[in-house]
This record gives C-alpha cells, sequence and structure tokens, in this order.
C-alpha cells in the first residue's frame, strides 16, 4: 500500500471559551480516565456536545478576530489574547485497520494538548515545533467515529512579535503499512569531491510497527524531472519486530543541475 495522506483542515468546530479542566480538583478516577481508559470528560471526551460551537477550517487564527485594545500586550499586535478549543470528528474505512498511523500537527499556538478518542495523547510546548502523534493502537474504524480536540492557551508567548493563537498549519494523518519508513526518517547529503563530481550520501529509518521481524529492501532513485540520473538498490535488510532500522547507502553523480 502507498502511503495515504489525510489532511484533515476542514470543518472543525472551534469555540473561545476557556474550559480547562482544573487538575486540582480531579479525583483519582479522573485522572485514570482521562489518561489510559479513553473516557475523558468534557471538551477532551468522546461524547462532549459541540453542537453550539461555530465551525472554522485550517489554518485558524483566533486572534485575528479579537479586539485591539492600547492596554493589551503591544508587541503581539495589541490583540485580546486567550484560550480556546476545537473539537474534530471523522471516520476510517475499515480496510485500513492494521496500518501504521501518524497524527501530525504542523503547528498550534502557543502550547496545546491533544486528546484522541478521549485520552491525552500528546501535547506541544512550542508554536514553532511539528507535532506528530503515533495514534495506531487509538484509531476507530467503521461507524466508530473518530473525535480530535485540541486545546490551546493562547496567554503564553515565546517571542516579542505578533504569534497567534490556535491551529494556524495543517492537520494531517498519515496511513502507512506496519513496516515503512520513519516519519521524517530519510536524510540526503550531497558532498562535493572533485572536478564534476558529487557523493550523495542516503540515511533511511525503517520503523517496523508490527510484531514480527520484517525484510526489506531500499530502492533510491535520483530524479531530474522525469529522467532517472541515478539509482541503487540496497541488499536485503531487516527490522525487528516494534523496532527500527537505519541504513545507510549513496551514489557518485557527476555534473549535477546545481541551485543558483
Amino acid at each position: 500500500m502507498k502511503r495515504k495522506n489525510f489532511l484533515l483542515d476542514k470543518e472543525w468546530k472551534f469555540t473561545s471559551d476557556d474550559m480547562s479542566q482544573n487538575s486540582n480538583k480531579m479525583s483519582h478516577g479522573d485522572s485514570y480516565m482521562i489518561s489510559k481508559a479513553g473516557y475523558c470528560g468534557g471538551p477532551g471526551g468522546m461524547s462532549f456536545d459541540d453542537s453550539g460551537w461555530r465551525e472554522v477550517d485550517l489554518p485558524h487564527d483566533y486572534f485575528s478576530e479579537t479586539e485591539f485594545s492600547p492596554d493589551n500586550l503591544h508587541s503581539h499586535g495589541y490583540k485580546t489574547r486567550g484560550n480556546g478549543w476545537y473539537r474534530k470528528t471523522f471516520k476510517l474505512d475499515e480496510n485500513l485497520r492494521g496500518c501504521h498511523f501518524m497524527l501530525v500537527f504542523e503547528g498550534v499556538s502557543v502550547t496545546s494538548d491533544i486528546y484522541f478518542n478521549g485520552s491525552v495523547a500528546g501535547r506541544s510546548f512550542s508554536a514553532y515545533a511539528e507535532l506528530p502523534i503515533d495514534v495506531t493502537d487509538r484509531v476507530h474504524f467503521g461507524d466508530t467515529p473518530n473525535v480530535l480536540a485540541v486545546s490551546f492557551n493562547g496567554m503564553t508567548t515565546e517571542g516579542w512579535w505578533y504569534e497567534g493563537a490556535g491551529i494556524y498549519r495543517h492537520v494531517r494523518l498519515f496511513c502507512k503499512d506496519t513496516l515503512h519508513i520513519a516519519h521524517n526518517g530519510i536524510f540526503v547529503k550531497p558532498v562535493y569531491t572533485s572536478g564534476c563530481g558529487w557523493n550523495v550520501t542516503v540515511e533511511a529509518e525503517i520503523e517496523n510497527s508490527g510484531y514480527k521481524k520484517a525484510p526489506y529492501r531500499l530502492d533510491i532513485s535520483l530524479m531530474d524531472g522525469d529522467k532517472i540520473v541515478d539509482h541503487t538498490l540496497t541488499q536485503p535488510l531487516c527490522c525487528p519486530a516494534d523496532g527500527r532500522d537505519t541504513s545507510i547507502t549513496g551514489f557518485e553523480v557527476i555534473s549535477p543541475e546545481l541551485w543558483d
């Protein structure tokens, strides 16, 4: 199966109400439900009624909608700042069962808590860092919906410039075979040697989310449009069960087209 890339930008529900739960008032049962059992209460939970929230598409900057005031932080555009929530519900086909799923937030400002199907799935502490979350063991299929909820804190800052607030970049769900190239797992390094020659080193991190070791080979091509400039195929390799393997290979390129 080729990697599937689901763009989750459409039809989110949003509220600017600060509905964050007070952890100081949580019981032991509450903390267990939110962490392990998929029964988080409040807006992070699956059964929460968000019908009264308004619909937005991503990317979305909540602060762009708020009022200006001379009493607000001038380095952040004099905008009224606050917190808020997003929620999205979607379904996945039954034929995707058994695949590996990676949920990726490209940017949430400023800090955020991510809930997936009623449990805390991840936390972001920077508006400028991508947040990848492996949700393979939490995904629902068929008629059972998946519920994604995001609580953001817009009262914190990282810089002295306007940063906005909310999910201001794309959200994607990647679906792959259990044996796959790890997220951001390819590194290519071209090094000039002499004359018109360049050595191109390719490092690939292979991930196996299955419970059996899996053989693989890497087929790597360097392309110039539709033309294959060079090509290499590794020897048979093996990735351990529920583990990773790193493969390093490469080739020499003569007289490549250089960036200007």
